[in-house]
């Protein structure tokens, strides 16, 4: 995925919010489906540090 996908192979939910952040002005979108391997504990603790330091929640 990290060569990139057509948004018209996402799901449609995912179509949508990716949509409204290119109509909001968003540069980026935080999509766990995406960006956390699903049903791996130790990547989500990893990742939502990583996340939360990058958004000043730490």
């Amino acid at each position: 995925m990290k060569a990139g996908f057509r948004l018209e192979d996402m799901p449609e939910t995912l179509q949508d919010a990716i949509i409204v952040a290119k109509q909001l002005d968003l540069s980026y979108i935080w999509i766990d489906a995406l960006c956390i391997i699903q049903g791996d504990v130790e990547d989500w603790i990893k990742e939502s540090v990583t996340r939360a330091c990058i958004m000043g929640l730490e």
